[in-house]
């Protein structure tokens, strides 16, 4: 009888280690992943604490304002790229007003700006930076780009936008 328990004893005894290491490993492997998923959270916890928070779209100005003369926002557009030019240091040397283009399929007026400029590159950087940073939807199209002594000399036209509600007369 004693040895029928002791077998039972051994029996119950290697079960027993042979369960508690197959847990110990179970949980070792659990909190390695448990550890991999905190540096993975910190990680992206960095990632949007560095995000910049959109404007929601409904507040922003995209379009020039549908109401007003389509010559009245030309010289709106105007003074806004020169004011932006200013500020990067980027020199207008000639702004010319194209026609305003009415696009029906999508109910869109193209306001058009001509623009020859004298500058640095990095300037022209800054330029085409803040013009990114607008508000509204501008479109930089037909760029020529040629080299004097100290400068280059840039080409290229503007585009605005004005939503129409009706096809104007």
């Amino acid at each position: 009888m004693e040895s029928k328990n002791i077998l039972i004893l051994l029996i119950s005894f290697t079960l027993l280690i042979n369960f508690i290491n197959y847990i110990d490993k179970d949980e070792t492997k659990t909190l390695k992943k448990i550890e991999a998923l905190k540096k993975r959270l910190a990680k992206e916890q960095q990632l949007l604490s560095n995000q910049k928070r959109l404007k929601p779209i409904n507040n922003i100005p995209l379009f020039f304002d549908a109401k007003a003369n389509n010559n009245a926002l030309l010289g709106v557009f105007q003074k806004e790229v020169k004011a932006i030019a200013q500020k990067a240091e980027f020199k207008i040397t000639n702004i010319t007003w194209g026609e305003a283009i009415l696009n029906t399929p999508l109910n869109l007026v193209t306001i058009p700006l001509r623009v020859s400029a004298k500058s640095t590159p990095r300037n022209f950087a800054k330029f085409l930076q803040a013009l990114r940073e607008m508000e509204r939807i501008v479109k930089m199209d037909m760029i020529r780009i040629s080299k004097s002594r100290k400068e280059i000399n840039y080409q290229f036209y503007l585009f605005g936008y004005k939503r129409v509600d009706n096809v104007e007369k």
